[in-house]
């Protein structure tokens, strides 16, 4: 652009750009002076979106109340611990425009402004009544009621007012909220903060603390279904509310030296068979899903292990593993070990594996006594396939180059796996061979019947733990208490647990 000036062409002034931007203590703030006492279309248009006047901010608006109206307006964050509502509020109160949830203290307050607003506001109740009986099974009402007087107020002439309040449905007619029990109090929380923040960003903070297993398992089905136009951050310690289908989304904190520290997956070297297999596992089983929340997992072969080691543990200790935070998980045979130590290494979760002899090699043919051995250990296979922290690329050939069963047991011990077989042939390998169950087993079985987990723990009640367990209690103690005082290394190998 140019402009004319004594018969010659000019280039316009530079306007000073930086005196248009005074210093403030709220940060950089754009004025404009000169201006007219007209209220604009934008004007009106940031008034509605802000709740402000434009006469209250002198038209100047700082970044940062800019930023702070988007994050009160864009952002939704709840408290983990909440708190009764408030159902008392002056009417002007209850015409200002709707805030978040935070506590849960606005509750009814923020029900009325849904039910009594406009048209979106309307749909937006509608549609957190429609998520609550879905969850509970109720139907829930918010409307303003006479207000209760003490004695004393009615003495000294007050006139009483209207207060809110919500009520549930039930078999016996409606119920106020306090009095439905705190599961369909957080359920209705819940509802009102997933099903009210359309096109928002939901920070939930212990969603689950009191709802039933089965709501849980309903909430994680919502939050999928309206995390199209919803995005959720979800802060638990309920496995029921880590959905199997988004094992990748998921990111577990955890305290090494008193600093936190976040991990999670990388799916980028992994393919689409291993990571389904991992899905799969998290559908089928909940205490796969619940390892995230644990400081330390002892993996066993077997559902005799899974019965036996939490009680035979506490005996030899005196201590208990739940109450340390260690979990004890079967993964259902010698192969499927690979699956859990990949999971458990990318999550920064020390473990320890306990397996049978044959797991670990060499294997012998039953029926050919004469046929050399094979060669292979299924267990350094997995270790190696899976990355394993600290093992090394060539634990397989490694292992499998040792002769003897019990070079390639104290070996593998270093990497935290742990056998009470005496031999890699079938007499002397399973953990079944332990003296004490094999004398017991046929009476565990007549007393608590055929499931190998429940005469794993009968057997484990009833007698002492044997020595030999006993002792890989204690390295199996000290490998975990090495990795939970260490530091784990940011990303790990991979080279896929299915691949021979």
């Amino acid at each position: 652009m140019s402009y004319l000036q004594g018969g010659e062409i000019q280039a316009p002034p530079v306007p000073n750009l930086w005196a248009m931007l005074p210093e403030s203590g709220e940060g950089v703030t754009l004025r404009v002076g000169g201006y007219s006492g007209a209220v604009l279309p934008t004007h009106v248009e940031f008034q509605q979106q802000s709740g402000l006047s434009v006469t209250e901010i002198d038209r100047s608006v700082s970044a940062n109340l800019v930023f702070a109206l988007l994050l009160r307006r864009g952002i939704v964050f709840t408290d983990n611990v909440r708190q009764r509502p408030d159902y008392s509020y002056p009417p002007v109160t209850l015409a200002e425009a709707i805030e978040g949830l935070s506590t849960g203290t606005g509750l009814a307050a923020y029900l009325y402004r849904r039910k009594n607003g406009g048209p979106d506001d309307r749909a937006r109740y509608r549609a957190i009544q429609e998520m609550f009986a879905e969850l509970a099974d109720r139907s829930f009402d918010v409307k303003p009621v006479p207000e209760s007087l003490t004695e004393q107020q009615i003495i000294d002439g007050k006139k009483p007012g209207e207060v809110l309040e919500i009520s549930i449905e039930s078999d016996y007619g409606d119920v106020p909220l306090e009095q439905s029990g705190a599961g369909k109090d957080d359920a209705l929380y819940v509802a009102a903060v997933v099903a009210g923040s359309e096109g928002q960003v939901v920070l939930l903070d212990e969603p689950g603390a009191y709802l039933h297993p089965n709501i849980r398992t309903a909430v994680v089905d919502q939050l999928i279904r309206k995390g199209k136009d919803t995005q959720f951050f979800v802060v638990t310690h309920s496995a029921e509310l880590i959905p199997p289908e988004a094992v990748d989304k998921i990111s577990r904190f955890y305290l090494p030296g008193g600093r936190t520290r976040r991990v999670s997956l990388d799916w980028s070297n992994m393919n689409e068979q291993d990571r389904a297999k991992l899905q799969r596992e998290f559908r089928l089983s909940l205490s796969a899903r619940a390892l995230l929340f644990s400081r330390g997992v002892i993996l066993v072969e077997g559902e005799t292990e899974l019965g036996a080691l939490p009680e035979w543990y506490a005996k030899w200790s005196q201590k208990r593993l739940d109450r340390a935070d260690i979990a004890v998980h079967c993964v259902g045979g010698e192969d499927g070990f690979g699956t859990y130590i990949w999971f458990l290494d990318r999550f920064h979760v020390p473990w320890v594996a306990f397996c049978d002899g044959l797991a670990i090699g060499p294997r012998f043919s039953k029926n050919d006594l004469d046929k050399p051995p094979d060669k292979t250990s299924k267990i350094a296979r997995q270790l190696e396939n899976a990355g394993a922290w600290r093992v090394p690329s060539d634990l397989q050939h490694q292992i499998e180059a040792l002769d003897t069963f019990a070079k390639r047991r104290d070996a593998l011990q270093e990497y935290g796996i742990l056998t009470v077989a005496l031999a890699s042939n079938r007499k002397d390998e399973p953990f079944e061979r332990l003296q004490v169950i094999q004398a017991n087993w046929g009476d565990a079985e007549k007393i608590v019947g055929s499931s190998k987990a429940r005469r794993g723990r009968y057997i484990a009640e009833k007698f002492d733990c044997p020595d030999e367990l006993g002792q890989l209690f204690d390295s199996a103690m000290k490998h975990l208490s090495e990795r939970m005082n260490g530091e784990l290394p940011m990303t790990l190998g991979w080279k896929g647990w299915n691949r021979n």
